[in-house]
């Protein structure tokens, strides 16, 4: 450009630039430009036509996917797949798998997966949980802030959550139901707003005793108490209890043991007038040689020996000992308190002479059951009643009871007759089981069994029938006493009643079953080779039908039949009451202060059982139809309708039930009613009182 100056020119003119054309000094270079130019137009155009064809193709092949998230996250992310186009709560999303990740302060991460399909729509709704509060609890006894209690119990909205100790428990966030519990407190709740978010909240709950406090306090101290059997420490002390009624007990060492009961209200304080415990009595162990003998200690009878029984202490007690047969001993003995002394005492014995002139004099003596070798010409007994048996091969054996009287010799003169064949095959006369025990055979016949509405003492059970007993049987002579019975059953035990032992092997086996006292029948029946009468069926034991020659139990009809036989009157003995000198073994006067019922003048001398077959033989030779231990008998136990004209005949009970039969008196028994032979009684279980006596047919 070429500027027109002039030096003489007017300052305030306006300069004129004109312009001048340009001129390249390179020839052809605009055309180059202008081709590379075209070329780029044409590559930004391709580029367009291809990035709106890949943007349709995504659109019309990608699915809409909605995601609401409550309540909004900090930060959201996808994870999968093609990059995610976003509008708000909606994106594009090709098909395949994807992972959603969330998170959102004072809230659990959220990781999600899911599948988008071709040509389905899907929206994701997913909530945030907030996480849990903490919170630390601590319970104390109201007004008490300073003693935290322990061993409390927690639940958060009635659900076990648990104890008041340690780690701060977990809780929900929101409203909460915060209960504590505590043993002789009261429950206590509090409603909570659980902030959650991992914080930490104090809570403290005050309890309200449920009860008060005990004092207690003892002379001489230092006793052991117990509440409700529970120890809890020694006196004097106070004891916290729960309100209501409590059972206390104060114990110390040679001091008898106080018992109360206090009732407890809640926040009221209760003062126990001292308790002043007495001094333990002693124990005095009394045994005798032999054993048996009846005891008094300062009066009062306590049993028989061997006995224990609790005598005052510091002071001297006179004890005596009796028995038939011995003289009378006693001693004066002193117990300390708490104190266990034995005491052992000798009888002796009071005998009489026996003589005896028997023929033929080769003959043998069996005294009380044991053999004494070839009857002697003299022989010294304990003066108490003895069975005396005197036997012979070929011979009928002879038997009597005896009771040497000292001073007073005796003699018996005894001529065996000689046996009859056909009493010998057991005809008649008696029979052995395999284990020694007798039989007494009884000859078929009719009787009035039951009794008449006339009758004083009858009850309603004793339907009075006519009855015909086809068949003659065999029935036992005596019960079956605890050494028989323990050759079928070695653990059997009868047992005691109030320091009375009814378990030696002489007397009566009690404490026995039905079912047990059929399977020793059956026992006797398996060692004769004899069919068992008695089977098991549908778990119960039950009498075979028709009934076999096996051993069993005597019918009711049988065990009445028998002991109604030579006996005129309602009762074993006859008629009268109270029961003659040696009727029986009954309650008795020697039973006064042991059982609550007895026969007033009487007296057996035995306070509970007595050996079997240790009183006088009825008409018939049985021993104890009346007295010592009631009898199992075969029959279930029913009242019978039938009318007294129409005989039966052989009756053997209803066909079931669920008790048996019980025939006859027994040690407890005192009353009018239960002394008669017509008496019914029933059972389904064992008694102290109840044994039983085998029967078979003799054919």
């Amino acid at each position: 450009m070429a500027e027109k100056t002039s030096s003489n020119a007017d300052p305030a003119e306006p300069v004129i630039v004109e312009p001048v054309p340009f001129r390249s000094s390179r020839r052809g270079g605009g055309r180059r430009a202008r081709r590379a130019a075209a070329w780029c137009g044409i590559l930004a155009a391709g580029a367009f036509v291809l990035a709106l064809a890949g943007g349709l193709w995504f659109v019309f092949t990608a699915q809409q996917v909605s995601i609401h998230l409550d309540p909004a996250p900090d930060a959201l992310s996808l994870s999968g797949g093609w990059p995610t186009p976003r509008v708000g709560d909606h994106f594009l999303l090709r098909p395949g798998s994807y992972e959603l990740r969330a998170a959102l302060a004072c809230h659990r991460d959220i990781a999600h997966r899911f599948e988008v399909g071709a040509g389905v729509r899907r929206e994701i709704r997913l909530a945030f949980e907030k996480l849990p509060g903490r919170l630390r609890i601590t319970a104390h006894r109201d007004g008490r802030p300073e003693e935290p209690l322990q061993a409390v119990e927690v639940l958060v909205d009635g659900q076990p959550a648990g104890e008041v100790a340690g780690e701060p428990l977990a809780a929900a966030p929101g409203r909460r139901r915060i209960e504590v519990r505590a043993e002789r407190y009261r429950p206590a709740a509090a409603e909570v707003e659980v902030e959650g978010c991992g914080r930490t909240q104090a809570i403290v709950i005050a309890l309200t005793p449920d009860g008060s406090g005990v004092s207690l306090s003892s002379i001489p101290a230092g006793a052991a108490v117990k509440v409700n059997g529970r120890p809890m420490g020694k006196t004097p002390i106070e004891l916290e209890l729960a309100a209501g009624a409590h059972d206390i007990e104060v114990g110390l060492e040679r001091f008898k043991t106080w018992r109360g009961r206090v009732e407890v209200g809640a926040g009221q304080p209760v003062a126990l007038p001292e308790v002043r415990l007495e001094p333990a009595d002693g124990r005095l162990h009394l045994r005798s040689r032999p054993a048996g003998a009846s005891v008094l200690v300062d009066g009062r009878y306590v049993g028989q020996t061997p006995v224990e029984v609790e005598v005052g202490p510091g002071k001297e007690h006179e004890i005596q000992l009796t028995k038939s047969g011995f003289e009378p001993a006693s001693r004066k003995v002193a117990v300390a308190a708490g104190e266990v002394k034995r005491l052992e005492l000798q009888l002796t014995a009071q005998e009489g002479v026996v003589h005896f002139k028997v023929e033929p004099p080769d003959a043998e003596l069996f005294v009380n059951g044991a053999g004494r070798g070839r009857v002697p010409a003299e022989l010294r007994l304990p003066a108490v009643e003895h069975d005396i048996e005197i036997r012979r091969e070929g011979r009928e054996p002879f038997r009597t009871r005896l009771l040497p009287r000292p001073g007073l010799p005796q003699e018996l003169k005894v001529a065996l007759k000689r046996r009859d064949p056909v009493a010998a095959s057991g005809a008649a006369g008696t029979i052995r089981a395999a284990n020694g025990y007798e039989l007494r055979r009884v000859a078929p016949g009719a009787f009035l069994m039951g009794s008449s509405r006339r009758e004083q003492g009858r009850r309603a059970n004793e339907t009075l029938k006519q009855v015909r007993l086809t068949r003659a049987f065999y029935i036992g002579i005596r019960e079956v006493t605890n050494r028989e019975f323990r050759q079928f059953l070695a653990t059997h035990a009868s047992g005691t009643f109030k320091n009375q032992d009814l378990n030696r092997d002489e007397l009566p086996a009690v404490m026995v079953s039905w079912e047990q006292a059929a399977l020793f029948c059956n026992w006797l029946s398996v060692r004769e080779s004899l069919p068992p009468v008695y089977i098991q069926k549908d778990g119960r034991v039950v009498a075979a039908e028709p009934l076999g020659n096996g051993y069993r139990l005597p019918t009711e009809a049988e065990w009445e039949f028998s002991a109604r036989q030579g006996v005129s009157g309602r009762y074993p003995w006859g008629d009268g009451y109270p029961p003659p000198a040696g009727a029986g073994n009954y309650a008795d006067e020697s039973a006064r202060g042991l059982l609550d019922a007895i026969i007033e003048g009487y007296n057996d001398g035995f306070p509970a059982a007595a050996p079997a077959g240790s009183f006088r033989a009825a008409a018939t030779g049985l021993l104890d139809m009346g007295g010592n231990a009631a009898e199992w008998c075969h029959d279930f136990y029913g009242i019978d309708p039938s009318q007294a004209e129409q005989e039966q005949a052989d009756p053997s009970g209803p066909r079931e039930g669920s008790h048996r039969v019980v025939k006859g008196a027994g040690w407890r028994s005192a009353g009018i009613a239960s002394l008669r032979s017509a008496f019914r009684d029933y059972s389904a279980a064992p008694r102290n009182d109840l044994g039983f006596r085998v029967c078979r047919y003799a054919d």
